[in-house]
């Protein structure tokens, strides 16, 4: 016939090794590892600590970096519309100098054009005019 109860001796033999091979594991394997995940987690957690502290800086070189850029990038286009507006009125000024110094030689042009005509205009009155008289005297049958 089978025992429904466990032997109480077997049991408490059991509990006994039970109790030595709990403590005997606690001291020589879990308290080590505990103290291993304790470091690592202290190691973690500092080096989380640090890439948070690391990425603030990181982020506040960035916001830095971001307003000198802006500020040069203002700074130059100052510079650039000023030296465009300077270059304007200096390109204006050569410009208006330019289109006085081709007034000037065009009315001196237009003066020489005008004396060359009345020159010219004045050769050929007095060419034509002896010509006309021919013309008019051969026409009339007229001799001078």
């Amino acid at each position: 016939m089978e025992q429904l109860l466990p032997n109480p001796i077997q049991v408490a033999g059991l509990s006994v090794w039970f109790i030595v091979v709990y403590v005997l594991l606690k001291k020589l394997l879990f308290v080590p590892y505990l103290e291993v995940l304790d470091r690592r987690f202290a190691d973690t957690g500092g080096a989380a600590a640090e890439f948070s502290q690391i990425r603030q800086d990181v982020d506040a070189a960035d916001a830095a970096l971001k307003a000198k850029l802006a500020e040069a990038r203002s700074l130059a286009q100052a510079k650039q519309e000023k030296i465009l507006s300077a270059a304007t009125e200096e390109a204006n000024t050569i410009v208006s100098a330019a289109q006085k110094q081709a007034q000037a030689e065009l009315a001196k042009a237009a003066g020489a054009i005008d004396a060359a005509k009345a020159g010219v205009l004045g050769e050929l009155q007095t060419a034509v005019v002896p010509l006309a008289d021919s013309a008019a005297q051969k026409l009339t049958g007229a001799r001078a």
